[in-house]
């Protein structure tokens, strides 16, 4: 299986996998043996293969989404029924599997009634509770001072995980407020997203930079949306951030790919400059427009190229016909690029909504053509 994904895939894998059903499957082979069969459609293997993963995996909203998508393509009424209350289950949520369930539901993502881009209102008593909680009162007194941000990160990231582990969400949030408020968006974000009762997307899903963001999309012919779910996985709004590997910015540019954005833009390269905001929104959109030209003006083809290269995107594509695109995304080869290009997506369809142009998760990725 792994020989198969890296050179292309092969359905014998999932021939090989249903061989193998008188012996159990550990946690791994069960996931492969689902994920090969996604990618073929052999929706019979998909429920034989969630089947032998473990109860508590088999109730995560990934597989429940495939194990109804595979119940869907069943000639069987009483299938077909479950699959519908399956996904009307999963509509509940607002991740990437769960917008997907609500396309399937026929329901559809509204921003506004997650609070929209309203910021959350804060009672004076939560306000003044978060300076007096000693974690996040040492994360605070390190992000203004002139220590290594990372030093803040993890104290933040502490504070967070105790008002957690004590329920306490409204503390969460009024840290998180503040420090949207003070322009430290990742952790912010971070705070959103380890809560259950967060109910504003002005915290999860902030806009800076939006008049940039929305003028360089446009005239690159890119959606905003899209350039925000980019830039939200990517730097979490850090303009400071800089990867392991030498990639800077909000978008997280490496330094040969904007030798490569500037030259086609007639400019002089210039490292400072390439890696400063404005300028680093405007590269990060054209290269976004670059990629998405060179694969089919795909764009969950132009996601997976963004993070791995244009090439892998491209090696990933199915040779015998067009395929649905979350059979592409769940048959991704490298795990980081396949995550990452579940959350872009589901990133976009939140900014979509927040923007005023609601597109459906399903319509925005569209169907993954056969490689040419």
């Amino acid at each position: 299986m792994n020989h198969n994904t890296d050179d292309g895939f092969n359905s014998e894998a999932v021939d090989w996998f249903r061989n193998s059903l008188d012996n159990d499957f550990n946690f791994e082979e069960a996931e492969d043996y689902a994920k090969a069969a996604i990618r073929f459609s052999r929706w019979d293997d998909v429920v034989e293969a969630i089947s032998q993963m473990d109860a508590e995996t088999q109730k995560l909203n990934q597989w429940q989404y495939w194990l109804a998508r595979a119940y869907e393509q069943s000639n069987n009424s009483s299938k077909q029924n479950t699959a519908k209350k399956m996904y009307q289950h999963l509509a509940k949520s607002n991740d990437y599997y769960g917008l997907l369930a609500k396309d399937k539901a026929g329901q559809r993502f509204d921003a506004g009634s997650l609070g929209g881009s309203n910021l959350p209102n804060v009672s004076n008593a939560d306000t003044a509770r978060v300076m007096q909680n000693p974690h996040f009162a040492r994360a605070f007194a390190l992000y203004n001072s002139d220590v290594n941000r990372a030093y803040a990160n993890r104290e933040w990231n502490w504070a967070v995980k105790q008002a957690r582990d004590s329920r306490d969400d409204n503390l969460i949030i009024a840290a998180a407020r503040q420090a949207h408020d003070m322009g430290w968006l990742d952790r912010a974000i971070y705070a959103a997203d380890n809560t259950a009762r967060i109910n504003s997307l002005a915290l999860s899903h902030p806009m800076p930079h939006q008049d940039a963001v929305v003028r360089y999309s446009q005239a690159a012919g890119i959606d905003p949306a899209w350039a925000y779910g980019i830039m939200r996985q990517e730097s979490r709004f850090v303009t400071s951030a800089r990867s392991n590997v030498g990639a800077s910015g909000l978008m997280q540019i490496m330094p040969d790919t904007a030798k490569y954005i500037a030259r086609n833009l007639g400019e002089t390269y210039s490292a400072s400059r390439a890696n400063s905001g404005d300028t680093n929104i405007r590269y990060g959109t054209w290269y976004m427009s670059d990629i998405l030209a060179k694969l089919n003006y795909q764009p969950v083809l132009a996601t997976a190229g963004y993070n791995a290269g244009p090439n892998k995107a491209r090696r990933w594509q199915p040779t015998y016909g067009a395929l649905a695109a979350d059979q592409y995304v769940e048959s991704i080869a490298y795990p980081e690029t396949r995550n990452y290009v579940k959350h872009v997506m589901e990133n976009a369809t939140v900014y979509s909504s927040l923007l005023g142009r609601t597109k459906p998760i399903s319509e925005r990725m569209g169907t993954v053509p056969a490689a040419l």
